[in-house]
C-alpha cells in the first residue's frame, strides 16, 4: 500500500473510551497501512508488521526527544531518565544496570507481598456497596508496591500517588506529531523537582547503607567498571515509580470496563481463573493504555519504500497495529481465549517494557480478588483520562455485592 495524505483533520480522543479513534483508525488502515499528515509533516504508521517492525529498528526510528526539551528545563525534569526515550548505546547501559537490581527473582519474591496489599485495600471497603474503584483500589495498590520495590517509607506512599497523577494528567491541544514546541507546564515541572529532591535524598542514605530495596540494588550494580550517579538513579526510579503506577492503575480500570459490558467473560473468568492471565492479555490488546509511540526519523529511514526525512516524527499507532485484521483474526472482538496474542501494548524490542512482569503480576492478582470477594460488580459512571496517546479509565463507580 502507498502512503497517503491527511489533511489535519481532528483525530479523535480516548475520552469515549477509544470507540472514536478505533473507528477512525479502521477506516485508515483499510486504505493505508501509512499516512502523511499534511499540516504537522508526521508519518503515521497503522499495521502491525509495520509498527512492530519500526519499534524494533532504534537505528533508524530514534526514541530521543531530549534535544526538543528546552535548555531551561528544571532539574527534575532535566535528569529524568526514561529508559523507554533513550537510543543505544547509552539505552544498553542504563536496562544492563536496571536488569541488575530488576531480576525475575525479585520480581517473583513480590507476590506474597502483592496479595497482601491488595487484601488490605480490599479490606477497608467492606461494608461499602459502592466506591470508586480508581480512587480506593487501582491507583493506591501500585502506588504502595512500587513504593515498596523502591524502598521508601511506607507514610509516603501517598506521596507517590500525587505525584504520578500530576505527571501524567495534563491535556493539551496540539495537534498529534506537532513536535515544534515542548512546554511544560508548572505543576508538572514543579513535581519532577519534587520527586527529584525526594529521590536524591534517598539515594543517598542507601550509598551510606544499602538495604534490601531496587535502589539500593541500582546504586550497586556495576557494568564495565561504571555505576549510576545519584541523579541517574533518580531519574531511573522516578521513571519506576510513574510507569509502574500509572500502567497498573489504567489496566485495572480498562479490566473492569471490558468484564462490566461482557457477562459471559465474567462468568469464564469466575469459573476458571486461570483464564485471567488471558483475559489480561486480551485487555491490553483491545483496550492498550498507551495508544501510539513517537518516533524521530534518522539515518535514511524508509516507510514503504518512500525516504523520510531525519528528524520527522513518525507516530506508530499501538492501537490501529493490535487490531490488524491480518495478525488478529476478529480483531474487533473481545476474546479472552485468544491465542496466540502478540499484542504490542508492551512495546516491541529494546524498549519492550521493563516492568511488564510486575504488571502482569500485580493485576492477576487484584481481578483474582476482586472476583473472589464480590459475587456481582457493576459499572457505573465510567470517566476517562484526556491525555493525549493515554487509553484508560480515570473513574469509575464500582456497585458490588458481596460473595
Amino acid at each position: 500500500m502507498a502512503i497517503k495524505t491527511f489533511d489535519g483533520t481532528k483525530i479523535p480522543t480516548t475520552a469515549d473510551g477509544g470507540a472514536a479513534l478505533a473507528a477512525f483508525l479502521r477506516e485508515k488502515r483499510a486504505d493505508s497501512h501509512f499516512w502523511q499528515d499534511e499540516v504537522t509533516g508526521a508519518y503515521h504508521v497503522l499495521g502491525y508488521a509495520q509498527t512492530r517492525g519500526i519499534l524494533h529498528d532504534p537505528t533508524h526510528f530514534s526514541s530521543d526527544f531530549s534535544h526538543l526539551v528546552p535548555e531551561s528545563t528544571e532539574p527534575g525534569l532535566r535528569d529524568h531518565v526514561n529508559l523507554g526515550t533513550i537510543d543505544p548505546p547509552k539505552h544498553r547501559k542504563y536496562r544492563s544496570l536496571v536488569n541488575q537490581a530488576f531480576t525475575p527473582k525479585v520480581i517473583a519474591g513480590m507476590e506474597s507481598r502483592m496479595a497482601a496489599v491488595t487484601d488490605r485495600l480490599l479490606g477497608a471497603l467492606d461494608g461499602l456497596d459502592e466506591f470508586d474503584l480508581v480512587t480506593n483500589f487501582a491507583s493506591p495498590l501500585p502506588a504502595i508496591v512500587t513504593a515498596e520495590l523502591l524502598g521508601v517509607p511506607a507514610e509516603d506512599h501517598s506521596l507517590f500517588r500525587t505525584w504520578a497523577q500530576v505527571a501524567t494528567g495534563g491535556a493539551f491541544d496540539n495537534p498529534i506529531g506537532e513536535l515544534n514546541e515542548v512546554t511544560v507546564p508548572e505543576s508538572v515541572s514543579e513535581t519532577f523537582n519534587q520527586m527529584r529532591e525526594y529521590l536524591l535524598e534517598v539515594a543517598k542514605e542507601r550509598r551510606k547503607d544499602p538495604r534490601n530495596d531496587l535502589i539500593s540494588r541500582m546504586i550497586a550494580a556495576e557494568i564495565d567498571g561504571e555505576r549510576l550517579s545519584d541523579a541517574e538513579v533518580y531519574g531511573l526510579a522516578a521513571s519506576i515509580l510513574i510507569g509502574g503506577q500509572v500502567s497498573t492503575t489504567v489496566l485495572l480500570g480498562n479490566a473492569l470496563v471490558a468484564l462490566g459490558g461482557r457477562p459471559d467473560a465474567e462468568r469464564d473468568l469466575r469459573a476458571d481463573p486461570s483464564l485471567i492471565p488471558g483475559f489480561l492479555d486480551e485487555t491490553l490488546r483491545y483496550y492498550p493504555p498507551v495508544v501510539f509511540a513517537y518516533r524521530l526519523a534518522k539515518n535514511g529511514a524508509e516507510l514503504d519504500g518512500t525516504p523520510v526525512t531525519d528528524g520527522t516524527p513518525v507516530i506508530s499507532w499501538v492501537m490501529s497495529a493490535n487490531r490488524d485484521e491480518a495478525t488478529f483474526p476478529h480483531s474487533e472482538t473481545f476474546d479472552l481465549r485468544r491465542d496466540p496474542n502478540p499484542h504490542l501494548s508492551f512495546g516491541h524490542g529494546i524498549h519492550y517494557c521493563l516492568g511488564a512482569p510486575v504488571l502482569r503480576m500485580e493485576s492477576r492478582i487484584a481481578v483474582a480478588k476482586l472476583l473472589e470477594r464480590y459475587a456481582t460488580i457493576e459499572c457505573r459512571n465510567v470517566d476517562y483520562h484526556e491525555t493525549p496517546g493515554v487509553l484508560g479509565v480515570r473513574s469509575i463507580d464500582l456497585v458490588v455485592g458481596r460473595a
